[in-house]
């Protein structure tokens, strides 16, 4: 007969949760493959759970808080176990009697258990104590421990009577140095990817480390009805290189992410970001977003010369590609309102319209041209984003001259008409500036001194990717 093993789970309290709460069993080589449970309603005391009779193979714990069957949240998430090695050090439970007990007397309100003069030595242990007829002690509440000189004390004045009993048993524990996984870590292992790749379930549980050999990178999830529910996965890409890239993170026909808008099938990244995907329900979830995820389209201005700036690119009209800003084309491009956004040539394109953004045309759009654009004031008439014609255009000026006899005879030929008065002195229209012509009209030239105008310098404009 195959030998067996009985693993048992010791957990403290947990006072404040009224769901029920699940301890589930998954073989360490099928992490979907659930091998037992059990699930106990509420309250929920320290609690010692076992599972008897299993195959002597390696295993994962997971604790779960149920609401309605399903898990509500992950309490332990992927405790390694592995009977066959000593990763996990067991104490037998130990009844102790007070003033029988070497080490503990009573009307004291504490006691040393190091191992000394015939005392047990619970030393490097924690112990679940549970005297009889009364609810388990919580530490803290009821008592102090100090695992390292094995000491426990009752508190709220409180004192030990003569051959009181206490039923004691202690946490599981990891030998340092034992072989195999000793215990659950925030991820198992970490996933380089440099290249297109399709993730499995067995990936849940990794960190996905992203550093791509070209300008774009996908990561196809698996089906997310084959991963387990509130099971974590982890995505990092590299650092800053200096060259723009996208990595997308899309999901299996059908699955959607439920992150911003509606209707979103993919996730994407650009350099120095981080990301924790998990499945609730029929939907991927994203929690500890690092990066420009929610600002991606916003626009500031520098007047830095270089036009390197970290997570943004200038706004110079260049040629984009869609898969290389990724996220700026599906996140932000193709979600502006109707008319902010151009076909990429013909009638009514970007080519007459260089200060919007295009939509694509053989895997390439069009950044607007913000350059040598200066900021101003909107009205009904003139819409925030409109620009302004480049220049002043024809246009007439009134010169005023001397009201003396002889200036209102004006020669058909000068370009210059008479206009109105200012009441002391005769206006006059100027179209052509030749000053032997303006001097039939009693006019004077240009007396070439600049005008004044607000300083001002030059501001480049960036769009965050």
């Amino acid at each position: 007969m195959p030998s067996t093993v009985t693993p048992r789970i010791y957990t403290g309290a947990f006072p404040t949760i009224v769901n029920p709460i699940k301890y589930a069993i998954y073989a360490a080589a099928d992490p979907l493959a659930e091998v037992e449970s059990q699930t106990f309603a509420a309250p929920h005391p320290i609690r010692a759970v076992s599972f008897p009779g299993l195959d002597r193979i390696n295993y994962i714990l997971r604790v779960f808080e149920m609401l309605d069957g399903v898990p509500l949240r992950t309490l332990v998430n992927d405790f390694n176990f592995n009977p066959d090695n000593n990763d996990i050090d067991y104490k037998t439970p130990e009844i102790i009697v007070v003033g029988i007990t070497p080490g503990i007397t009573p009307g004291s309100n504490t006691f040393t258990f190091d191992g000394t003069d015939g005392k047990p030595d619970w030393r490097s242990w924690t112990p679940i104590v549970q005297p009889p007829g009364f609810a388990p002690w919580l530490e803290g509440y009821n008592y102090t421990w100090d695992a390292v000189t094995g000491t426990l004390t009752i508190i709220d004045g409180q004192t030990f009577e003569s051959e009181f009993r206490m039923l004691v048993e202690f946490e599981t524990k990891i030998v340092t140095g034992a072989p195999g996984i000793p215990t659950a870590k925030l991820f198992s292992q970490v996933m380089d990817v440099d290249s297109n790749v399709t993730l499995v379930p067995d990936d849940f549980g990794k960190k996905i480390l992203v550093n791509p050999a070209s300008t774009y990178v996908k990561i196809t999830l698996p089906p997310i009805a084959t991963v387990l529910p509130l099971k974590t996965i982890f995505f990092e890409t590299g650092l800053d290189t200096g060259t723009d890239y996208c990595v997308e993170i899309a999901a299996s026909t059908g699955d959607q992410w439920s992150f911003g808008k509606s209707g979103r099938g993919s996730m994407f990244m650009v350099a120095s970001e981080s990301f924790t995907a998990y499945r609730y329900g029929s939907l991927w979830h994203v929690q500890d977003a690092a990066g420009n995820f929610k600002i991606v389209g916003d626009q500031f201005g520098t007047d830095i010369e270089e036009d390197e700036v970290s997570g943004a690119i200038p706004m110079k009209g260049q040629l984009l590609s869609v898969n290389q800003y990724a996220r700026l084309y599906n996140d932000y491009v193709l979600k502006l309102p109707a008319g902010r956004a151009v076909p990429f040539s013909g009638p009514g394109g970007w080519s007459e319209n260089p200060t919007k953004w295009s939509l694509a045309s053989g895997g390439f759009f069009r950044c607007p041209d913000r350059r040598n654009r200066h900021e101003r004031n909107a009205d009904a008439s003139n819409l925030a984003g409109a620009p302004l014609a480049d220049a002043v255009g024809a246009h007439q000026h009134l010169l005023f001259g001397p009201d003396a006899a002889g200036n209102d005879a004006i020669d058909a030929t000068s370009g210059v008409s008479l206009a109105n008065s200012d009441g002391g002195n005769l206006g006059y229209r100027m179209t052509k500036s030749v000053a032997a012509n303006l001097a039939s009209a009693g006019l004077s030239g240009f007396n070439g001194t600049s005008e004044n105008f607000v300083k001002s310098y030059f501001i480049n404009r960036f769009v965050k990717i």
